[in-house]
């Protein structure tokens, strides 16, 4: 989230964040969540999914929580 937040203030355009299960390195299994915690910190950047895995995932429930996303970030959600 540190990172997300970092990119705002230097000016990056968009963040992402890819989804990811059994690599420890990569360990963030909710994208949208930590994507909404970064959103709550940061006023201009824009938040997307760097990878989203639907074969794990119900396609409409993605939709779903990127839409609230984008609500609670103001639009700044990217698909």
């Amino acid at each position: 989230m540190a990172e997300g937040v970092l990119a705002d203030q230097v000016g990056a355009r968009l963040f992402g964040i890819g989804e990811h299960h059994p690599v420890p390195n990569f360990a963030v299994s909710a994208p949208d969540v930590v994507l909404a915690t970064i959103a709550g910190q940061t006023s201009r950047i824009l938040l997307g999914s760097a990878v989203t895995v639907l074969s794990s995932d119900d396609p409409v429930r993605v939709f779903q929580r990127f839409s609230t996303l984008d609500a609670v970030s103001g639009g700044r959600a990217e698909g």
